[in-house]
């Protein structure tokens, strides 16, 4: 049976009627695609940068609040930001997610539960979660 790669639009034979790519490394590339499209929000930038993208943009969210706010120096810090409100410390954790077609919020939750405060940033919008 010949069918059309969903990748690269190359026509293929296969015995599976399933398949839909030509082969592995077209469908590892589209799906790398449609991960970063998704989860990243920034076609080609890498899962880092856009993590300190969304940093900042929390960061500078906050700061519009009237909050200080100070930033990790280390990637492997127990939180990405600490904020200063009154005469508390919170520890805040930025995610970057994703909503799916039926609106419900994706993200990555964080491991060690640490962070008083978790920032979910899914484009322009931060939608913040108390512990």
């Amino acid at each position: 049976m010949k069918l059309y790669c969903k990748n690269c639009n190359k026509e293929f034979n296969t015995t599976n009627a399933k398949k839909i790519y030509c082969s592995r490394l077209c469908r590892n590339e589209k799906r790398s695609l449609r991960y970063h499209s998704i989860n990243n929000c920034i076609v080609g930038v890498s899962a880092g940068t856009v993590g300190a993208i969304n940093e900042l943009k929390v960061a500078i969210d906050l700061m519009k609040k009237g909050k200080e706010v100070f930033r990790a120096l280390s990637p492997s810090c127990s939180c990405d930001l600490v904020v200063l409100e009154k005469n508390s410390i919170k520890r805040v954790e930025v995610r970057t997610g994703h909503y799916s077609g039926n609106g419900k919020l994706f993200y990555p939750y964080p491991k060690d539960g640490k962070a008083d405060l978790w920032a979910v940033v899914v484009g322009d919008t931060i939608e913040y979660f108390n512990k």
